[in-house]
Formats: C-alpha cells, structure tokens, sequence
C-alpha cells in the first residue's frame, strides 16, 4: 500500500465493491467485482451511496438507450457509423434532460 501512496499521494482509499445481479427473464445470477480509487475520507457507507447513485444514473441511462432507441437491434456498420450513431442518441437524450 505504501508504494501506491508514493504514486498517488492524494489517495486516500481503495474500493473493492462485488456486486450480484439476477436476470429478471432467465433467472441467471452473475457477479461482477469493480475497483475504485478515491480521494475522499468519507466512511464506507457514504462511498457505497456514491458508487451507487453512479450506477442508478448509468444504468437507467443504457435502459433508455436500450428501450427507446433499441441501440442493442442497431446493425450500424459502415465506417463510423455505429459510432455516429451512439452519439447522436446520447445528444439525443441530453436535449432531453435539459427540456
């Protein structure tokens, strides 16, 4: 720990958050491990809000992207299409929030 101090003297902590999901059609379960670097000295409990406020944000952002604009059924493959594409939904939804 202490040659990572030396590398990045404002860290104040490291996360390790696992996180278990059941697929609401299929039933599987799947388990994902992240890791986080921080500077803040807030205690676990608030980091964890953080990380899951995050996540809230990011998730329903790909649900939109998923539902509304069926991005996973897009077959965009010319060039730079699918990135085109990508970024003119998220412009899309940008617009949106502002309204």
């Amino acid at each position: 720990m202490s040659e990572h101090k030396e590398k990045w003297p404002g860290i104040s902590c490291f996360i390790k958050v696992t996180r278990k999901r059941t697929h609401l059609l299929s039933g599987k379960e799947s388990v994902e491990t992240a890791y986080y670097i921080a500077s803040s000295s807030d205690g676990g409990e608030a980091m964890g809000l953080s990380i899951r406020g995050h996540w809230s944000i990011e998730n329903n952002l790909h649900w939109v992207l998923d539902v509304a604009f069926r991005e996973d059924d897009a077959r965009h493959r010319a060039k730079n299409a699918a990135d085109n594409m990508t970024r003119l939904r998220q412009f899309a939804l940008s617009i949106g929030a502002l309204a």
